[in-house]
């Protein structure tokens, strides 16, 4: 489809479009209005900088000397939007990005490919959604085409998340049947230091849909008999709000992530992002959080996101330079669920089905929170605590949930991580980023235990990773307040806390589906099932102390 005065940008075509899964509904309406992110090439000679005691001001002068535009390049793409009668929404400098819009007609032109309509074919679940894309490469014009890195937008790919799909009588009964507990009962088997409550924190949760009433908050609170509980405030983004009452299973999924927070770091703040169920939503979302002119949150917890195989490797560079920014710049801890489907992220897996994880958990800028499962007595007395897989019959239909793991194809391995898995013995690939980073209890099988909470006027019992992400970040918000600064990006300190017995070991498990490949398995040290182990934060709140001081 390229002409002479396009060509071909390389690793842009959007695989999930042509692994087979999808099909082709129709062209997508040539006069509707889409928005596109534009982030322009770097200048690699130019180093960051990732130490801690570096400055705001040292970081951020040197992230805009790597990445923001020179006029002439801003020249260059205005004459493009001009050329093609797209709309400049906004230039953000210090990332090098550029919002452009447009109508599909005038996009597809722009970008010289067909955008179409397609839905899954097999996923019931995900029918009827509405999901944008195109097959193959995009182009660019000859005069941009080295100066575009990627573009984040011209595909739109609804993201998952684990929830009821509605409030049915089986639903009812199935998330009934595990043991509600107060999330502050996890609070106190994970050692959060008491004293610190979240006081003079701002916890952000990014929300893809649905929403949560202060009603729904205050009889929750009531019902634990706590009158005084974080505010929240509602934060809409790209036009998106919070709609409590309009999707069930998106309640579900935004009272786990606010609920938990809230509960685990009741002094904090809690400021609830709505956004467009795609990874350009995500990466909206963060920006607003990190462009947030009244001390913004430090703390970002996120629990949705889908396969990375089903991104372009443009797109995922694009996306990571934003939480590059929002880490290493802003000083943001982001935290994201690995997934609930295994090793293979996927719930109808066979013996043929490829090792993969979840997107954005497996971006070495963010956090990524895998799951476990904590096995209780009739007295509730903890008894052992191990990689969460479970699987159950309900009305004769085999279900399984296993934590999200195993090894990026599409992001490098950080030097985090490099350590721990070379000293390894179990046979992992030699390159990618390992998924999970740290784990907490996810399971809420039937006759176990999970986290109580009320959704549209009802009680349920909640569980997955997406309810580790808003607790850990619960505990990074207690932890920012001890330490009276932001831990920013936190990877790099996890791994360090865990060479000093911050964090416990899980070593027995595994996150492999049923029917699917064998692997993997919890073990010493850093697993593909559990990460680095679950956390102390008592010996956490130690560490980071100590680490500050020097």
């Amino acid at each position: 489809m390229a002409n002479q005065r396009h060509k071909e940008k390389k690793g842009s075509a959007t695989k999930l479009f042509s692994e087979g899964s999808m099909r082709k509904i129709k062209r997508s309406d040539k006069t509707e209005r889409k928005q596109v992110t534009l982030l322009l090439a770097s200048n690699k000679r130019v180093k960051l900088i990732h130490d801690r005691k570096a400055s705001h001001d040292e970081k951020k002068k040197k992230f805009i000397q790597r990445y923001a535009s020179t006029d002439e390049i801003k020249s260059k793409i205005g004459k493009f939007a001009s050329k093609y009668k797209l709309n400049i929404d906004a230039i953000v400098d210090e990332i090098g990005m550029v919002y452009l819009s447009g109508t599909i007609k005038n996009l597809e032109k722009a970008f010289n490919v067909e955008l179409h309509k397609f839905e899954y074919k097999n996923e019931s679940k995900r029918h009827n959604q509405h999901i944008d894309g195109h097959e193959g490469n995009y182009h660019l014009p000859e005069d941009i085409h080295s100066i575009v890195s990627g573009v984040i937008g011209l595909s739109h790919i609804p993201l998952e998340h684990y929830a009821p799909d509605s409030n049915t009588l089986e639903q009812d009964k199935f998330f009934s049947a595990a043991v509600g507990l107060n999330p502050t009962w996890f609070t106190e088997h994970y050692k959060f230091p008491k004293p610190y409550k979240g006081k003079g924190q701002k916890i952000a949760i990014i929300s893809c849909g649905g929403g949560i009433t202060k009603s729904n908050i205050k009889h929750y609170f009531n019902a634990l008999g706590i009158e005084d509980y974080p505010q929240v405030k509602f934060v809409s983004v790209d036009g998106s709000k919070n709609s409590p009452g309009s999707n069930f299973s998106y309640d579900f999924e935004l009272a786990t992530d606010c609920l938990v927070a809230m509960t685990a770091a009741p002094e904090s703040k809690i400021e609830i992002y709505s956004t467009i169920n795609s990874i350009k939503g995500f990466s909206d979302a963060i920006l607003k959080i990190c462009k947030s002119r009244t001390g913004g949150p430090k703390v970002v917890s996120y629990s949705w996101g889908t396969k990375e195989s089903h991104y372009s490797d443009t797109e995922i560079e694009s996306v990571n330079r934003i939480l590059k920014f929002a880490t290493l710049v802003k000083g943001i801890t982001i935290l994201c669920a690995s997934g609930d489907a295994g090793s293979t992220n996927n719930y109808n897996s066979d013996e043929d089905s490829p090792l993969e994880v979840q997107y954005p958990a497996s971006s070495p800028w963010i956090t990524a929170c895998g799951g476990t499962k904590i096995n209780t007595n009739e007295k509730g007395k903890v008894m052992s605590e191990v990689a969460w897989n479970s699987q159950y019959n309900l009305y004769d239909i085999l279900i399984q949930n296993a934590s999200g793991g195993g090894f990026s194809r599409m992001n490098s391995r950080p030097t985090y991580q490099k350590k721990w898995l070379s000293s390894s013995t179990a046979k992992y690939p030699k390159t990618g980023r390992g998924v999970p980073d740290i784990s907490a209890h996810a399971d809420m099988s039937p006759g176990g235990i999970g986290y109580w909470i009320r959704v549209d006027g009802k009680y349920w019992v909640g569980g997955g990773t997406s309810a580790v992400a808003p607790l850990m970040a619960a505990l990074v918000a207690r932890l920012n307040q001890a330490c009276k600064e932001s831990l920013g990006f936190l990877n790099p300190l996890l791994y360090e806390m865990a060479s000093k017995d911050a964090i416990t070991s899980i070593n027995k498990g595994t996150n492999a589906m049923r029917n699917g490949p064998k692997q993997w398995s919890a073990r010493k040290g850093w697993d593909p099932c559990t990460g680095l182990g679950i956390p102390n934060g008592v010996k956490m709140l130690k560490f980071l102390k100590q680490r500050l001081k020097n």
